[in-house]
C-alpha cells in the first residue's frame, strides 16, 4: 500500500458510537499530518461541513468506513472503479463485512499505517 496521506471517512447517519469517535478520529489524523475528507454525515459528527459521499473518494488513500454492512456497501458504491483500499469499523450492530471494532480503531490504522494491513481485493 503506498504512504496514506488522505482518509476519507464515511460514517452511518444516526449512530451514538460515532458521535464520540469521529471528533477523536479526526485529531489523530490532524496530529500525524494526513487529510481528511469527510462526508456530510461525517461532518454531523464533526460539527463542520461535509462532501458528497460520492465525492469523498476523490484523491484518497484508504476510506474509513463507519458503520456496518450496509454503510461499508455504499461506501464501495461511492468508490467505484478507484482501487482504494476500505478501513470497515463496526459501530455496534451485526456487521459480517465490517470487522474491525470501535476499540481496535487506532492500533488497527497504526498498521494500516505501516503497510502491514492485509488488502483483499472484491469483484
Amino acid at each position: 500500500m503506498p504512504i496514506i496521506k488522505t482518509i476519507g471517512i464515511i460514517s452511518k447517519p444516526k449512530a451514538p458510537a460515532a458521535t464520540e469517535l469521529v471528533p477523536k478520529l479526526l485529531e489523530w489524523l490532524s496530529r500525524r499530518a494526513i487529510t481528511a475528507r469527510i462526508d456530510e454525515q461525517t461532518g454531523v459528527y464533526a460539527g463542520q461541513p461535509g462532501i458528497c459521499r460520492d465525492d469523498v473518494p476523490e484523491g484518497c488513500d484508504l476510506i474509513v468506513v463507519l458503520g456496518g454492512d450496509g454503510t461499508l456497501l455504499s461506501a464501495a458504491r461511492a468508490i467505484g472503479s478507484r482501487e482504494i483500499p476500505l478501513f470497515p469499523v463496526n459501530l455496534g450492530g451485526l456487521g459480517f463485512l465490517t470487522a474491525i471494532t470501535v476499540d481496535e480503531v487506532f492500533p488497527e490504522l497504526e498498521r494500516a499505517l505501516r503497510s502491514e494491513h492485509r488488502i483483499a481485493r472484491r469483484k
